[in-house]
């Protein structure tokens, strides 16, 4: 098993949203990467490409009340789902959850998972003011990252 570092992240995100958001490396740099469960987020070398990755960009309104709770029951209910790999999250100006599935049949089934659907609707009229989803196929992966020492591997 490896991590995806911070910095690994950065870059695929950074990548996949270099031509689409031009002042994207501002916003990423005043960016806050997590899990929303805390936890080091895993893929592991038994993944199997190609993979999917589901990539959810959105900016909020001031409507807090709820989101924090929905977005954990999210993430939960998206671990249980089959096929689910990982999760990546990165909050700022502009939100970002990237979610890894095995197969579109996967991410089919979850965009139609009910609870998922209601947490949709409840979305698009209380907490965003925007988003876009975009599904990108991952056929290769690779990441870099210097240990604790500041040596590289």
């Amino acid at each position: 098993m490896f991590a995806f570092s911070r910095q690994a992240v950065a870059a695929h995100v950074e990548f996949a949203f270099r031509t689409c958001h031009p002042e994207f490396r501002k916003i990423l740099a005043k960016t806050v990467y997590y899990g929303h469960s805390g936890k080091q987020l895993m893929l592991g070398e038994n993944v199997k490409k190609p993979y999917y990755a589901v990539i959810f960009t959105s900016t909020r309104n001031d409507e807090d009340e709820g989101y924090a709770e929905m977005a954990e029951e999210m993430e939960q209910l998206a671990r249980q789902q089959e096929g689910f790999i990982s999760m990546d999250t990165a909050q700022g100006p502009t939100n970002i959850t990237v979610c890894y599935w095995s197969s579109l049949e996967a991410i089919s089934a979850w965009k139609q998972q009910v609870r998922h659907r209601q947490a949709q609707k409840l979305g698009k009229s209380k907490w965003y003011r925007d988003y876009s989803v975009k599904v990108c196929k991952v056929e290769r992966d690779y990441s870099f990252e210097i240990d604790n020492a500041g040596h590289t591997p």
